[in-house]
C-alpha cells in the first residue's frame, strides 16, 4: 500500500508540473499483476487510442495545439467573409 501511495504521489507531482491536454491510462497486463509488463497489450491500447498517430504527427512538424485565439490570428488571413458566409481562400465555390 505504501508503494502504491508513493507511486501515485510521484505521478501527481509529474502531472502538476506539466500542462497535459489529457491523461490516458494503459493497462500493463491482463492479470492485474504487479511488475508485469505485456508490451503487445500496451501497444494495442496505444494504437486503439490513436496516440501513435499523435506522436507521428508531432514528429513530422505539427507539435502544437493552438487555442482558438492563437489559431485565428495565425490562420485568419486564409479566410474571407465572416459569420455564415465563411469561405476558404481557393475554394471553388467562392465568388470573390
Amino acid at each position: 500500500a505504501k508503494a502504491f501511495a508513493s507511486s501515485l504521489q510521484q505521478l501527481h507531482a509529474t502531472i502538476e508540473g506539466t500542462r497535459p491536454f489529457f491523461v490516458r491510462c494503459v493497462k500493463p497486463n491482463d492479470r492485474q499483476e504487479a511488475k508485469r509488463w505485456n508490451g503487445a497489450l500496451a501497444l494495442s491500447q496505444l494504437r486503439y487510442m490513436g496516440l501513435l498517430q499523435v506522436v507521428e504527427a508531432r514528429k513530422r512538424g505539427y507539435p502544437r495545439r493552438y487555442d482558438f485565439e492563437a489559431f485565428a490570428r495565425r490562420y485568419g488571413p486564409l479566410v474571407h467573409g465572416g459569420g455564415d458566409g465563411l469561405r476558404i481562400c481557393g475554394d471553388e465555390a467562392s465568388n470573390d
